[in-house]
């Protein structure tokens, strides 16, 4: 009897201890996922309104950060172009011309230079003025600009002259040295661009803006005037007028023609390693709250 009744207890503690894990809350009906999933949904309403906002501003998003790009690329520009060998450029033209003849006694001989354009600087000055969207196309958030860049040179441009003069029949004739300077003044630049880069939206932080590339595909290089000035030549003295009007229009060719390549092909690999550069759309609020 004692043994029957000592196994009825015995169940009956068992059941409690069941029934109390029973009704024990586990882990699993933690308060805590709930709030994360109210956290991660404010976050995508807060997503899609900055996706919102860049979807019906794209264009004027992609020009205020240009703006941005302009400032970035200037604190760069000087260097880059000393990087690539464009500031002095030491061999700019070398040619000989004939400018005229001169009569020594019952003949005449031609008037023959042989000159040397060398170390042309001043294009580390060179400073965009700014980068105009002219036309702009997009796949969702990716995009493609083609755009006008202006730059312009802060110092004028400079280049040293040197060769010789001369006039020679058989063993007779007359040589001078050439040395002299020109100056380029008042030089502006119009180039034409192509930027690629993207819209990043993220859940925790500011959208952003990506600039993947940026390529130089044209440049016309303008100026107010080309001087010309050349040492004394002696007897050749004459020949100094003809002979800066050769080298003005050479000068001309150079920076108008060869030059606008040189540049354009240096400048575009060296930025090549520059990119890509970020910026957030750290003011979008701003603009939310303005509109």
């Amino acid at each position: 009897m004692k043994n029957a009744n000592t196994t009825s207890v015995t169940s009956l503690n068992e059941d409690k201890i069941n029934l109390h894990e029973q009704i024990q809350p586990t882990a699993k009906f933690e308060t805590a996922p709930a709030n994360h999933t109210i956290h991660e949904e404010n976050n995508h309403i807060e997503k899609c309104a900055d996706n919102d906002f860049i979807e019906n501003n794209f264009a004027g998003v992609i020009q205020e950060n240009s703006d941005k790009l302009v400032l970035e690329l200037n604190n760069h520009l000087a260097d880059l172009i000393h990087e690539a060998k464009l500031d002095p450029i030491v061999d700019v033209f070398a040619d000989a011309k004939t400018l005229g003849n001169i009569r020594l006694g019952l003949v005449s001989s031609d008037i023959v230079s042989e000159y040397a354009l060398t170390d042309l600087t001043g294009l580390a000055s060179l400073n965009i003025i700014s980068i105009d969207n002219t036309h702009l196309t997009r796949d969702k958030l990716h995009f493609n600009l083609h755009a006008g860049m202006p730059l312009q040179l802060q110092q004028d441009l400079h280049t040293n002259i040197s060769g010789e003069i001369r006039s020679r029949i058989g063993f007779f004739g007359q040589s001078m040295t050439i040395s002299g300077h020109a100056k380029v003044t008042n030089v502006n630049i119009d180039a034409s661009i192509k930027i690629q880069g993207q819209v990043n939206l993220h859940l925790k932080k500011s959208p952003e803006i990506l600039f993947s590339q940026l390529s130089i595909e044209r440049m016309v290089i303008d100026y107010d005037e080309i001087t010309v000035n050349v040492d004394g030549l002696g007897v050749l003295n004459r020949f100094i007028s003809p002979f800066s009007v050769v080298l003005s229009r050479i000068l001309k060719s150079y920076l108008t023609k060869a030059a606008d390549r040189e540049v354009i092909q240096a400048i575009n690999t060296k930025l090549a390693a520059l990119f890509p550069f970020k910026f957030s759309i750290a003011n979008i609020q701003g603009h939310k709250s303005a509109s």
